[in-house]
């Protein structure tokens, strides 16, 4: 009887631990991920960007893609 109730008490121990790693939330890697908290950022410097651009000017189509 005592075999028996430590190796139920064993297994339900696996299972507890297993679904508190498992039932966080995960990243792709597996490990849990912390919640992203916003940061502000105070003045910028864009002074090293340089506008780019490709294809023809007078085109009737305009395509901005925007890139951080």
């Amino acid at each position: 009887m005592n075999r028996r109730f430590l190796l139920l008490s064993g297994a339900a121990a696996v299972a507890a631990g297993g679904y508190v790693v498992l039932g966080q939330r995960q990243g792709p890697s597996g490990l849990p991920v912390a919640p992203a908290f916003a940061q502000s950022s105070g003045d910028v410097d864009t002074s090293m960007v340089k506008e780019m651009s490709l294809g023809n000017p007078d085109a009737e189509v305009t395509v901005i893609e925007y890139a951080s």
